[in-house]
């Protein structure tokens, strides 16, 4: 079983303060856990074409939210720095390059 590994100090990140801090911060950190934990075992990479899914459909699956607050998180997350897409792939740039995030 892959695991997430998540620094003591996540929640204190100024990346989470902020989304924390935004009207529906709540959401959007639910949404980027679980997009952190469906990318354990690619090391932060989502491919969302799979099954000829359009991403958005594909991210209303795993995470189980509307897609309006799906759309407006990923504008968030792009925003703080917290993912990057491309047109085939969400890449979660905490996994991909936790030394960035892991500075002490």
């Amino acid at each position: 079983m892959n695991k997430l590994k998540v620094p003591e100090d996540f929640f204190d990140k100024k990346e989470i303060l902020v989304l924390e801090s935004l009207e529906d911060g709540y959401l959007y950190a639910d949404i980027f856990l679980k997009l952190c934990l469906k990318s354990i075992k690619t090391d932060g990479v989502l491919c969302l074409f799979e099954d000829g899914n359009y991403y958005i459909q594909a991210l209303v699956e795993m995470t189980r939210h509307e897609p309006d607050v799906i759309n407006e998180a990923l504008s968030v997350f792009v925003d703080l720095g917290l993912v990057e897409l491309s047109p085939n792939t969400l890449t979660i740039l905490m996994l991909k390059q936790p030394e960035l995030y892991n500075k002490e």
